[in-house]
């Protein structure tokens, strides 16, 4: 099911026009089916009647209910789906998409996040008006950041934080770039990722570069085992284990196999290195002890009506 299909289910806005339409269709040859659109679509678009409601289904879902009161009732039945949201747009105009497995509506320029479960009700206002929200409206919740507690993890960890700045400090360069513009950066090669993180078991001629999804992941299955070791490297006092922590926290998202350059176990082209951007690694280490400390930094609030929640946060409670 894709646009070009559902541009020919019809609309509706109230229930007499719903009832007009499913009124006029003849039902498909041999089947208790009436479909909205194109005959052949009957399986994917379809009216019916349950009771005295009108039903514009898409798919098995109800998704768009029409009562006698002139109500109307939206549900996605746990559906937060391209093909629903284009249907949801096609047969009353409001826009829709998705949003962390919910489904936003926007009517009057806020956003509406449907409450999955008892859907949405409204109904609509008349010629030139537009739609008014009856029921269904998601309570959301997001978190935010406490500067001042924020700010008092920051501090338990100064003493990395001041070797970790002149270590970028120290480090970074110009890298010119054959195209797109110049950027500040450090250049990390092959031989520092083996002494810091060993060769691999399986490829003895490349070095393991720990990634820093491990770290800042939480609920992977990595995360615990990985954190509580950046923890020990960054409250010790041993500049080694400092500068194993800087590599990781330049890593790449995943996990990567450096390979030696001159095909020789344990043995590198003083030449081959890699660069990484000058900011990147001071933002890992900062996202990363405000992560680890998530409940205590972060407060939940719920949000204004109309808005959405805040996603910098998501996840780092573990949700």
């Amino acid at each position: 099911m894709g646009y070009a299909t559902v541009q020919h289910v019809p609309s509706a806005f109230t229930y007499a026009q719903a009832k007009r339409v499913h009124d006029q269709i003849k039902p498909i040859r041999g089947k208790d089916i009436k479909p909205l659109g194109q005959r052949r679509d009957y399986d994917q678009y379809s009216v019916k009647m349950n009771g005295e409601d009108v039903q514009f289904v898409c798919y098995r879902t109800p998704v768009v209910t029409y009562h006698p009161d002139d109500t109307i009732t939206i549900s996605n039945g746990g559906w937060a789906s391209v093909s629903t949201h284009q249907f949801i747009d096609q047969v009353l105009g409001i826009r829709a998409n998705g949003y962390r497995g919910n489904t936003v509506l926007t009517i009057k320029k806020h956003k509406v996040i449907m409450d999955s479960i008892i859907g949405l009700k409204l109904r609509w206002e008349g010629f030139g008006g537009n739609w008014s929200i009856l029921s269904g409206i998601k309570t959301q919740f997001s978190y935010r950041l406490k500067r001042k507690e924020a700010n008092n993890v920051r501090t338990r960890y100064k003493a990395f934080a001041d070797y970790f700045k002149g270590y970028i400090k120290l480090r970074s360069e110009t890298i010119k770039r054959r195209w797109g513009d110049d950027y500040t950066g450090i250049c990390i090669s092959a031989q520092e990722i083996a002494a810091a993180f060993g060769m691999s078991d399986l490829h003895p001629d490349q070095a393991v570069w720990s990634g820093t999804n491990e770290i800042l992941q939480k609920g992977s299955k990595k995360y615990e085992r990985a954190a509580e070791e950046m923890l020990a490297l960054i409250t010790s006092d041993d500049h080694e284990k400092w500068s194993k922590a800087a590599l990781w926290f330049f890593g790449h998202d995943h996990t990567v196999h450096v390979a030696i350059v001159d095909g020789k176990a344990k043995q590198f082209d003083a030449d081959y290195y890699m660069t990484r951007r000058a900011d990147l690694g001071f933002k890992k280490f900062d996202e990363f002890i405000l992560k680890w400390h998530a409940e205590e930094v972060l407060e939940r609030v719920q949000i204004a009506e109309g808005k959405l929640p805040n996603k910098a946060y998501a996840g780092w409670l573990g949700e």
